[in-house]
């Protein structure tokens, strides 16, 4: 989906994985001023990262779309992600790390253990932890929420964002139980540099699929004012 006005010199580009036709009925009656390409690959994060695991996907992805806009030229990449797409976002930062100027992952960072049960994979998280860090340093945009929702036999997204907070030595605030929607609330917060990490309540299917439709929100306050800046 292209913007109404279509630009002449510039314009800014969201990728989003898995969802696409809610994202498209979300993002574009905001009217955020932004070009919107989607992918679905299917249901599970397998077949993202098996969609994305060829490094040349995502370069003539973005080629097929800059020659829409010709001769106007790409100014800003954000890549956003809903569930089971934050497996494409992970191979894309294992490949491309600065690629993207923002990147918005909804309760979507899962994570397998190693064999003692416990611990997460750390190939699994390292690339998002690289960008938490790079992040909170203000040398990159991520806004990455999570419900409460426990899956069995692996990492939930609350979880693998408890250890991306470890990681940096950070520590969420209570954010006091904002209501979102019916039975959702923001429950926590932890904000530095250019790093958002929300937590909400919810733990069940109703509470996974609000959190796709916080991204216009997210986009307009936490994200689109900062790539504007550059």
């Amino acid at each position: 989906m292209v913007p109404q006005q279509m630009p002449e010199l510039r314009y800014d580009l969201l990728l989003h994985f898995h969802g696409g036709e809610a994202v498209r009925k979300l993002v574009a009656p905001a009217d955020l001023g932004v070009a919107i390409a989607t992918v679905d690959a299917g249901q599970s994060s397998s077949a993202y990262g098996k969609a994305l695991s060829d490094p040349q996907v995502i370069p003539a992805l973005l080629t097929r779309v800059d020659e829409v806009f010709a001769p106007a030229k790409r100014r800003n990449l954000i890549i956003s992600s809903w569930s089971a797409g934050y497996a494409a976002v992970r191979e894309i930062l294992r490949q491309q790390p600065t690629l993207a100027q923002a990147v918005v992952v909804l309760d979507g960072v899962h994570a397998s253990y190693t064999d003692d049960g416990s611990t997460l994979r750390p190939s699994d998280v390292s690339p998002f932890s690289a960008l938490a860090k790079r992040a909170r340093a203000e040398e990159a945009l991520l806004v990455l929420t999570h419900s409460e929702i426990r899956p069995p036999g692996y990492a939930s997204t609350k979880r693998v964002a408890d250890y991306l907070l470890d990681q940096l030595g950070a520590q969420r605030r209570y954010a006091g139980l904002i209501a979102v929607q019916p039975g959702v609330r923001l429950k926590t917060h932890y904000a530095a540099g250019k790093l958002n990490v929300f937590g909400y309540t919810g733990s069940d299917r109703h509470a996974h699929c609000v959190q796709l439709s916080l991204l216009p929100e997210l986009l307009k306050t936490h994200i689109l004012p900062h790539v504007a800046a550059r």
